[in-house]
């Protein structure tokens, strides 16, 4: 797949040295996590990335002329064991993620104008593997081609309904619907109408 690169991006890829870097956003339900592959925060697209250095690494980033479902995988060592289970906690399957690749200028420490987006998927799942010391997480996403098979679960509930539109008390008496005796044409208490065979 072709990429339309910035003129900035297309001219420091033309350069003998050139220094890649990695944006990666995450929504998890706790808020967006953003870290790119860089020493302490930086500000780009108006939003603050968060430097993870080598500790962010990332699985190949394939890319397909079929139309199928492509998968990335991006992990996040030397994290403390006891954050494993915040992440599990703000982790939501099907969130957004996002990877851009882009290039710091050498000479200034900017980011050149315009990074590439790679690959934009939804979270599939997390894992971690945990040595005592350190812990590592890694987090599977796979492409938005295949949002056409994702099941979107609906329900007639009262918090179904809240979830979409706040406000909304259309669905609160489903609940004592359940159970209860409708009288279709005559009324509650009326004798019932005795069956005739034919």
């Amino acid at each position: 797949m072709s990429r339309d690169l910035s003129g900035a991006m297309a001219a420091e890829v033309a350069k003998p040295a050139l220094a890649p870097i990695w944006f990666f956003e995450a929504d998890f339900s706790g808020g967006y996590v953003r870290a790119w592959t860089g020493v302490g925060s930086i500000v780009w697209d108006t939003k603050t990335w968060l430097g993870t250095g080598a500790l962010l690494t990332l699985a190949p980033v394939e890319e397909t002329r079929e139309l199928e479902e492509t998968q990335c995988a991006v992990s996040l060592s030397g994290v403390d064991p006891t954050m494993v289970s915040v992440a599990y906690g703000d982790f939501s399957q099907g969130r957004p993620l996002t990877i851009w690749l882009g290039s710091m200028d050498v000479a200034t420490g900017l980011v050149i104008d315009d990074p590439v987006r790679v690959f934009r998927g939804r979270m599939d799942s997390i894992s971690d593997t945990d040595d005592g010391e350190a812990a590592v997480i890694t987090v599977t996403a796979s492409s938005s081609i295949s949002d056409p098979k994702r099941i979107r679960a609906r329900y007639y509930t009262d918090q179904d309904q809240q979830r979409l539109f706040p406000g909304d008390r259309s669905f609160r008496f489903i609940p004592s619907l359940q159970d209860r005796n409708i009288y279709w044409g005559v009324r509650e208490g009326s004798p019932q109408i005795p069956s005739v065979s034919v």
